[in-house]
């Protein structure tokens, strides 16, 4: 490093240097000792400290956003931090650095993913309530910055799932297995639920179906349930469907290429759980997106005061 950090001839191997570095002070910093992860920190500030919008300074923060990813997930169910450290750090690339487009948008997304899927999993409300903020912020910065990349679009299917709360359901519809067709303008009078899932889902299998089973047994009429298949085989969604007798009306794209991740509703709100569920009240007002089964009677019940 001193030997090429003022040669202009020899900047392409001072950059190979400030990696080689990098490198060694992130898995350093990753065996715990406070020291390591000290010298890691001084190490990218003194790089910003010499020139800030250098391409050894982008090294340095995208250095520190990989170290707050690996840390979140070793110890993020414990120290749900490390994805908040994550989205700040990816965010900061991101602002300073756009120009190296593939690596912040992969932060990004890998920011805004992380801390939205932990969050709907976090048992901490103030914590789940922190980590989607950041994967809301994360989201945002994809979808100003790089809107018109793949992973943009997606983001912004996201935030338009995020924003679903308070509003009234409209561009959901779609046929059933049945033969039949589901429109939301027919979410009125009653609660409705609407179910993501697919056939080899064990948590669906075991956690949250029986719920549903029993939520319809003593709904007293007051529910309709509506399901979102995503099985890529259509037998497999029917045989299972007859087999367990899912309740409502299941709803399933007969075109291959709109099938399970790829189907319209998937893609149009960003859905990215499953199973997962929602619930739209007696106006049609969706009340809440993304519940798993562990939120499923808490957040049902407050349909029902």
């Amino acid at each position: 490093l001193q030997l090429t950090v003022e040669r202009t001839s020899k900047q392409k191997y001072f950059k190979q240097a400030v990696g080689h570095l990098l490198e060694a002070r992130m898995q350093l910093a990753l065996s715990g000792l406070k020291e390591d992860v000290d010298q890691l920190y001084a190490d990218v500030q003194a790089l910003n400290e010499r020139d800030p919008m250098s391409e050894a300074a982008a090294e340095g923060v995208f250095y520190l956003a990989r170290f707050a990813h690996t840390k979140a997930r070793l110890v993020g169910h414990s120290n749900p931090v490390w994805f908040e450290n994550f989205s700040r750090w990816a965010r900061e690339f991101s602002d300073r650095f756009p120009q190296q487009e593939q690596r912040a948008i992969s932060l990004l997304f890998g920011a805004g993913r992380s801390c939205e899927m932990h969050s709907a999993v976090s048992v901490d409300e103030t914590a789940a309530s922190r980590l989607m903020a950041e994967a809301e912020l994360c989201y945002r910065t994809l979808a100003h910055q790089f809107g018109n990349t793949s992973q943009g679009r997606e983001a912004t299917a996201v935030l338009r799932r995020m924003s679903l709360p308070g509003r009234t359901i409209s561009q959901f519809a779609g046929p059933t297995l049945s033969g039949k067709y589901v429109d939301c303008e027919n979410f009125r009078n009653l609660v409705t639920v609407i179910y993501f899932w697919d056939s080899r889902n064990t948590e669906f299998q075991q956690n949250m179906l029986p719920l549903l089973r029993q939520a319809d047994e003593v709904s007293s009429n007051r529910l309709q349930f509506v399901g979102v298949n995503l099985d890529e085989d259509e037998s497999l969604a029917r045989e299972f469907h007859e087999h367990e007798g899912l309740p409502g009306e299941q709803i399933f794209f007969s075109k291959e290429t709109q099938r399970s991740w790829n189907s319209p509703l998937i893609r149009f709100w960003g859905v990215s759980r499953c199973p997962s569920v929602w619930f739209i009240d007696r106006e049609g007002t969706v009340r809440a997106v993304d519940v798993g089964a562990s939120q499923l009677v808490a957040e049902m019940r407050k349909l029902f005061p």
